[in-house]
């Protein structure tokens, strides 16, 4: 018995030991992971954005994303809360090791808090993690974790095939390029992807405030971090910094082959690496080179989708690596006041822009020799958010991009005012003189040019990549319009349909009537665009019927308004995702239109001062148009509510049906 005992004894220390081992001590066994370490990175890529639900139990949590990436790696996963993974079973072959260094591949653990947390680490600096920003996978950079235990290690496949050496060899960390003349003005910009201009720059990290927030790419969003003011120092011949006007940190890089380029505060010793040159291309487009190394900020893999990596890499002429910057003019102000102005040409001050068969829809707009005919005087007029109209003298008929076209060689023509953004333009202050600018197209980002470079009579004028020459400098000259002379424009043919696109959700309203003090109702109208999504209400039936006919659908009454009250509700338009708001505060109609970029668009209706039948407010942060929507029917926001829609309140108040 004491034999028994003695080997039952020895037996239980020796299983307490193997224990012990599979926690704390590595454990070499022969590879069982499908996958190469490279190509459960991409796996891991390509699930950014999404959610994983592997146990059907809660949707969203880190361990889903755990338990997916093992079953990608070996077909089975292993479950439990995230701090069990420091003491449960691991597949054959991986390796648990406490207090690890961790390295691209691990699975990292966290054992405090009510269940832990568990990701997996990927190359310079990045995560992956679910449940971190919410229930789907995100990308993070320089994550430092609280309460870290340790990692379980895969033993991943390994290539038996040797990698290719690369066609060209990396340019080592100490090779410095030269700086080039200037090849775009000083600005704001958003920097759009040539493989798809639906895709911008954008930072993002733990807090895109401070220092270490990516570049990655991103769907185009009205957000500040994608809008960079890009600057060349030093004069005409500088270098370029690229700096985000959300943080104010500059885009800097590791200077080497791969490095992925992140956000910091501009540092003494430090310049070469956040110093970068900007060199056209022969397709419109430009490369962005780092000063320290010369290599390329390129597109990795080329795909252009949400979080998609961007790196410096050796240059290849891909459209991965060429970018094209689209001129912004949120919270620019108003640098030139509203007037009567010639605008002459930077090639000669004695060729103006004019409209030689004067103020007509599709009359082509040249330069020509001075005169004092009023075909060739503009009145400038500033529409906020940065943009102008510029109309000729007398007339309704403003500067236009010909059918919209974003391409460069675009004509440039008069066209009736229809509020279209081939319309609206940017001026940028160009060189030391007080009224030079250079004009932007809000529609493409693209500038007023002299076609062909020579400032001949008649010469046209077109819209042409920004490339900061003289072809593309216009001088305003304050201008009195000739009383005698002003020309009665022809008949104005109706704009045709592709000036103002049916799929397009923003209406061409009547102006909004004054209210009227009377104490009758208004009839709410509600309608619906399938393709944006967004819910649309307007007290006008003339409204109503101009978006019925353009796609929109009726959804007949949705609540009855005050004609007038104490409380209006103003009303505004985002141009940049097509989208509308309404609210009764002040102060966040003006936060939005003032540093936003919405357009104010006045007073839509008045809210019930008695409070008679709440208008709920709800919103969907996955929406980016129609993300806000308002009804009476409180089944119908307790039912957003259930399927994720975030109760923001009561929005305002509409009048009782019965007492309307």
């Amino acid at each position: 018995m004491k034999k028994n005992r003695f080997i039952k004894t020895v037996s239980t220390l020796l299983f307490a030991v193997v224990l012990l081992l599979a926690v704390n001590i590595p454990v070499s066994a022969a590879a069982t992971c499908n996958h190469t370490l490279g190509e459960s990175i991409s796996w891991l890529e390509s699930k950014i954005g999404k959610t994983i639900d592997v146990d059907g139990q809660w949707p969203g949590e880190c361990v889903d994303l755990v338990m997916a990436y093992y079953d990608y790696l070996v077909g089975y996963h292993v479950g439990g809360y995230a701090y069990d993974y420091a003491t449960n079973r691991v597949p054959n072959g991986f390796t648990r090791i406490k207090g690890a260094n961790i390295q691209p591949g691990d699975i990292g653990i966290v054992t405090t808090g009510p269940y832990g947390h568990v990701w997996i680490q990927g190359y310079d600096g990045y995560s992956y993690h679910q449940n971190y920003r919410g229930k789907y996978v995100s990308k993070e950079r320089n994550y430092k974790p609280s309460g870290y235990w340790g990692v379980i290690r895969p033993n991943y496949k390994v290539n038996v095939t040797p990698t290719p050496k690369p066609t060209a060899t990396p340019k080592p960390l100490d090779v410095e390029i030269s700086a080039a003349y200037r090849a775009i003005p000083n600005g704001y910009y958003r920097i759009v992807s040539a493989v798809d201009d639906n895709f911008h720059l954008d930072i993002y990290g733990l807090d895109t405030h401070n220092s270490g927030a990516i570049l990655h790419l991103y769907t185009k969003e009205i957000s500040e971090d994608q809008v960079f003011t890009v600057t060349q120092t030093n004069g005409p011949t500088g270098y370029y910094t690229i700096r985000n006007r959300y943080s104010g940190k500059y885009v800097e890089t590791g200077g080497y082959h791969g490095a992925i380029p992140y956000m910091y505060e501009r540092r003494s010793g430090k310049e070469v690496f956040e110093d970068f040159v900007i060199e056209p291309t022969d397709d419109g487009y430009f490369y962005i080179r780092a000063r320290k190394s010369g290599l390329y900020l390129d597109l990795k893999d080329g795909v252009a989708k949400n979080g998609a990596e961007v790196r410096l890499w050796q240059g290849n002429g891909s459209k991965a690596q060429k970018w094209f910057f689209l001129a912004d003019a949120i919270n620019s102000g108003q640098p030139l006041p509203d007037g009567n102005y010639r605008i002459a040409s930077g090639l000669n001050r004695d060729m103006v822009l004019q409209a030689k068969d004067g103020a007509r829809t599709g009359a082509n707009v040249t330069i020509g020799k001075r005169t004092n005919s009023n075909n060739q005087i503009f009145t400038v007029k500033y529409i906020g958010t940065g943009f102008y109209t510029l109309s000729l003298y007398g007339s309704n008929q403003n500067l236009d991009v010909a059918n919209a076209n974003k391409e460069r060689g675009a004509n440039v023509q008069l066209c009736q005012n229809n509020g279209n953004d081939a319309q609206k333009w940017d001026l940028r202050k160009w060189g030391t003189k007080s009224m030079d600018y250079n004009i932007t197209c809000a529609h493409s980002g693209k500038c007023l040019d002299v076609s062909g470079g020579v400032a001949n009579e008649n010469t046209n004028v077109q819209v042409w990549t920004p490339h900061a020459e003289w072809p593309e400098v216009w001088e305003f000259i304050p201008a009195t319009p000739n009383a005698t002379a002003t020309p009665k424009p022809t008949a104005t043919p109706k704009p045709t349909a592709t000036l103002i696109p049916t799929a397009t959700p923003t209406p061409s309203p009547t102006p909004m009537e004054t209210q009227s003090s009377s104490g009758e109702s208004v009839a709410m109208q509600r309608l619906y665009h399938p393709i944006t999504q967004e819910h649309f209400y307007t007290k006008s039936e003339h409204e109503k019927n101009v978006l019925v006919s353009r796609g929109w659908k009726y959804e007949g009454i949705g609540w009855y308004a005050p004609a007038k009250s104490n409380t209006p509700v103003y009303r505004l338009y985002n141009p940049f995702v097509n989208d509308h708001h309404y609210t009764t505060s002040s102060y966040e109609r003006d936060v939005l239109s003032q540093k936003y970029g919405w357009i104010d668009e006045g007073i839509g209706w008045y809210s019930d001062d008695n409070k008679s039948v709440p208008l709920y407010r709800r919103y969907c942060p996955l929406l980016k148009s129609g993300s806000h929507h308002y009804t009476p029917a409180l089944n119908e926001a307790q039912h957003l509510v259930k399927v994720g829609w975030k109760d923001e309140g009561i929005a305002w108040y509409g009048l009782n049906p019965d007492k309307k």
